[in-house]
């Protein structure tokens, strides 16, 4: 050790306490030494800062059981070695089951060099494992927490493919406790019949799963749709030790995902039966959709319509119309004025009169998403602006 120890002395006697000093020297520690012989002199110089304790078992006021009862009361987990000029067995015995590291007569004091070291060494790796323990407990307090609070069913599986955790989610999930989930094994009752052979051959095998979607059973009896994913854990050599299964209800994102198609399915029937030409473009200005019919209107080849893009489709359009300048003025002013809607008539070269209304698109929350154009041709043309 370089630096100079912090030893409490507990010795009424100035020339013993300099003969223990002097031997902590020849062993080649070096000590800053505090010396106490009362009660009151002890509690005071009590200190995490202290590295050794070494004390002469009988003051006149006070003795090494109470100096170890203050010790132990203290909280310190400092190493106490006994320096006495004698001591009978029982009353040693006595001392070390409170807590005293050695007991050494001062018959012996050329020992205390080496019984100093072996102390120092064994409270250094106490204050280690301590440290170690304390930051292990913590991990796992947080890692337990993160599980308690994650929306997935986490399902831990023991290296015989046996549940060994489940979080809160993974409970209400599949309706039971993690109590009766401990310890269940395949074929496990949170599946149906032949609905999870994937995984349960995957985790007996010990492969991973990216992801697969199948089906799950409640305790209740209920069926569910669940992506779950499955991974490996390794023990220290490399080797498989376990396994983590996330759960993920999916039922009501399936659902939405149905009842999203349809209504798109039938938005697009809508958009293709009516009689307008329809346009559809971001907040960007980029075309979203067209139907056939808005194809047909301004009799626009097929590959510029594939192309999905504004510009081409203007100037085809520009082409068109009979007054370019004023068709592209009313288009520009409406996107820079997002909020407005327009109604108004163009006049084709070729006689044909079109109805082009246009209003915008916005979010429930009222963010601008983009504008939607409708021409039609009416019925009986109206006279020429």
């Amino acid at each position: 050790m370089d630096r100079k120890l912090r030893v409490l002395l507990l010795e009424d006697d100035p020339r013993d306490a300099e003969l223990v000093l002097a031997e902590l020297g020849r062993a080649g520690l070096k000590a800053e030494a505090t010396r106490a012989d009362t009660e009151a002199e002890f509690a005071a110089a009590l200190s995490p800062r202290l590295d050794l304790i070494l004390a002469d078992h009988s003051l006149h006021e006070f003795d090494t059981e109470r100096a170890l009862t203050r010790l132990k009361a203290s909280g310190l987990e400092v190493p106490l070695i006994v320096v006495t000029g004698g001591l009978p067995d029982e009353r040693a015995a006595a001392v070390m089951a409170l807590g005293a590291y050695a007991v050494l007569t001062k018959a012996r004091l050329g020992e205390l060099g080496p019984l100093a070291r072996r102390a120092l060494h064994e409270s250094q790796l106490r204050r280690e494992n301590r440290r170690l323990h304390e930051r292990l407990l913590v991990e796992a307090r947080t890692r337990e927490a993160v599980e308690e609070s994650m929306s997935a069913g986490l399902l831990c599986f023991d290296k015989h493919g046996k549940v060994s955790r489940a979080n809160r989610a993974a409970c209400a999930m599949l309706g039971y406790s993690a109590e009766e989930l401990h310890g269940m094994a395949a074929p496990f009752a949170f599946w149906p019949p032949g609905k999870a052979d994937l995984f349960e051959s995957a985790l007996l095998e010990r492969r991973a799963l990216a992801s697969l979607e199948t089906t799950g059973l409640r305790r209740d009896g209920r069926r569910f749709d669940v992506l779950l994913q499955l991974a490996l854990l390794s023990g220290s050599g490399g080797a498989p030790e376990g396994a983590v299964a996330l759960l993920y209800d999916v039922s009501e994102l399936k659902r939405a995902r149905a009842e999203c198609e349809f209504r798109v399915a039938l938005l697009e029937a809508e958009h293709e039966a009516t009689l307008d030409g329809i346009l559809v473009v971001d907040a960007a200005g980029g075309v979203v959709s067209h139907n056939r019919r808005f194809g047909e209107i301004w009799r626009l080849p097929a590959p510029l319509l594939a192309q999905r893009k504004d510009a081409p489709m203007l100037e085809a359009a520009l082409t068109q119309v009979r007054d370019p300048e004023a068709f592209q003025a009313r288009i520009r002013y409406l996107y820079e004025h997002p909020q407005e809607k327009s109604l108004d008539r163009v006049v084709l070269k070729d006689g044909r009169v079109l109805e082009r209304y246009s209003a915008p698109l916005r979010a429930p929350d009222g963010r601008y998403l983009g504008r939607a154009w409708f021409f039609r041709e009416p019925e009986k043309d109206a006279p020429h602006a």
